[in-house]
């Protein structure tokens, strides 16, 4: 039984030892996935802060901006301007309306004169 014994006390030695180098590997992997895990982390805290300064800039820019009244004032200028085109054509029409009744009196004018020989 001795050697039995020792035979078994050998396979223990060796599990411990396997035990040992699995665990160092183990923990090695561990510590490589902290490593990874702390360079996402200061990453994404780079992102975080990088996108709180964006949306301070922009939250800036809207209230200098105040697209509500910019809206309001768009919509006035866009009424402005189909007012003026509506007001342009009528303007345009009646004067044309008035060159033609002129240019129409003084053919008449001219033809009368005409009749009359002078």
């Amino acid at each position: 039984m001795p050697t039995q014994d020792l035979t078994d006390h050998d396979i223990l030695i060796t599990l411990v030892e396997s035990t040992k180098n699995n665990h160092t590997t183990v923990m090695d992997k561990i510590s490589d996935v902290k490593a990874d895990v702390m360079d996402l982390k200061s990453t994404v805290n780079l992102k975080f802060a990088d996108h709180e300064i964006r949306i301070k800039e922009l939250e800036k820019l809207r209230d200098e901006l105040q697209p509500h009244t910019l809206v309001e004032t768009l919509k006035k200028n866009d009424k402005w301007i189909n007012d003026f085109k509506l007001t342009w054509k009528v303007t345009l029409g009646i004067a044309s309306g008035i060159a033609t009744v002129i240019g129409f009196l003084l053919a008449t004018i001219v033809q009368v004169l005409k009749l009359f020989g002078h």
